[in-house]
């Protein structure tokens, strides 16, 4: 199944490439790459989620689906993409947030109303963090890949090790220099699908699955507070993100190498720690991210 889905990805990718090569409808003003690759994995989601019948999940995936898709096509602005993944993660807490406990340092706990709010604002913090995360080619899919991968060995689910697969093909075109990008439809989708599969597995500690997310949680966190220190809309793109500044000391396909290198190093300590608990082994992914990051912000351009 594992040939099949990549061969998806390779195949659909190859198409959606070449029914938008000469086409202005998805063409990226700054990058002027075909936007909306995203779109790619819809088909599987809904395929799948059909077949479970999950009905509120289908819901959700064609609504941000959708929303991601008119922004890639026509612009939609960043307040009513707020709006709109907040109401989801809102609706997704009223089907399953009376449930959720949060587990930090071996210890579980549920409060009344902090817990909701918790994961609400991981739910909607994350589904957009990943839309932050995709500013240059291949990040956001090598991100994607490594949590996706950890999800399915927590879980044991298919459906995770296969949507992995579709990215791994779609690689093939997104990876510097891009053909095609993933753009707001392929961003808010991953990025509500991860957060939801993480938030389906809230008994885990959360100091594990902030380290398989830190990357997007680190780089979102210090973006939203670069901007209001400046002053600037939070809303409107720059190039000072964390994968910016690697991608121009080391170059795009070294600087996409080693952000993955660090995203597969803090999967893979954090299910070491899941399975042998030891905490050493999280403090070193969590240094080690520390590390690099601060030496991001000394390097000036």
């Amino acid at each position: 199944m594992i040939f099949l889905t990549i061969g998806y990805g390779v195949f659909v990718g190859y198409f959606f490439w070449k029914v938008f090569e000469n086409s202005s409808v998805l063409r990226d003003h700054y990058t002027n790459k075909i936007r909306g690759a995203g779109l790619v994995l819809l088909p599987f989601l809904l395929w799948y989620i059909f077949r479970e019948w999950n009905v509120p999940l289908l819901l959700w995936t064609v609504i941000i689906t959708l929303m991601g898709l008119y922004d890639d096509w026509k612009g939609l602005d960043g307040r009513i993409k707020l709006l709109i993944t907040f109401l989801i993660s809102l609706s997704v807490l009223f089907v399953f947030g009376k449930t959720l406990p949060i587990n930090i340092l071996g210890y579980q706990f549920y409060i009344p109303a902090l817990n909701e709010i918790f994961w609400l604002l991981f739910l909607l913090g994350f589904t957009n963090a990943f839309n932050v995360i995709d500013g240059k080619d291949g990040v956001l899919l090598t991100t994607s890949l490594t949590s996706l991968i950890f999800l399915f060995l927590i879980t044991q689910s298919d459906f995770w090790i296969n949507i992995a697969a579709i990215c791994v093909g779609l690689l093939l075109y997104n990876s510097p220099p891009a053909k095609i990008i993933m753009g707001d439809t392929g961003s808010y989708l991953l990025g509500f699908i991860i957060s939801y599969g993480f938030l389906r597995n809230s008994h885990l500690p959360f100091e594990a699955i902030l380290l398989v997310l830190f990357f997007p949680f680190v780089d979102t966190t210090l973006t939203f507070i670069r901007r209001v220190v400046k002053g600037k809309n939070i809303f409107l793109r720059d190039e000072e993100h964390i994968h910016h500044k690697i991608t121009d000391i080391l170059g795009d396909r070294l600087g996409l190498a080693l952000i993955f290198v660090l995203n597969v190093l803090g999967a893979v300590l954090s299910y070491f720690y899941l399975n042998v608990g030891n905490y050493l082994s999280l403090l070193f992914g969590y240094l080690v991210w520390v590390f690099v990051i601060f030496m991001c912000y000394r390097y000036k351009r």
